[in-house]
């Protein structure tokens, strides 16, 4: 008798869903005192290169628009390479027009629009290298 009740729990468990669903589990790997302060210290670059690489693109966005209001009839402006110029098309609703406005810059807002630029590409190439670096740790 029994195994009938027995037989019959296990039958019916194979029809009847369980009651509570099944959980994923997380994969752990755990750390040494040594590899988790190489962690620690990969994440913190990795912050810090994060914050300076946002404050250089804020700091170039801002640079180019207050140029851009000083220079509101020149809507679209673009710097020249080498900064000594600001570009802009003369009519940016007909761009089949090569027509441009120029403006050069003057020798602090060209130094200044370099070192913006150049701390930019700095801080973007830090902040991939901590990345790659975070990734492959």
């Amino acid at each position: 008798m029994t195994k009938m009740v027995v037989l019959s729990l296990v039958a019916l468990s194979f029809y009847h869903p369980p009651h509570c669903a099944a959980q994923d589990l997380v994969p752990v790997i755990y750390l040494s005192s040594a590899e988790t302060a190489k962690a620690k210290e990969f994440a913190q670059n990795l912050k810090s290169a994060r914050d300076r690489n946002n404050l250089a693109i804020t700091a170039w966005r801002n640079f180019h628009q207050s140029y851009q209001a000083a220079h509101s009839e020149m809507p679209g402006l673009r710097f020249a390479s080498d900064f000594r110029l600001a570009v802009a098309p003369k009519d940016p609703s007909n761009p089949s027009v090569d027509e441009a406005s120029v403006v050069e810059l003057s020798a602090k807002d060209r130094q200044n629009a370099e070192s913006l630029y150049r701390e930019m590409g700095e801080a973007k190439r830090a902040f991939d290298q901590a990345q790659k670096n975070w990734r492959d740790y």
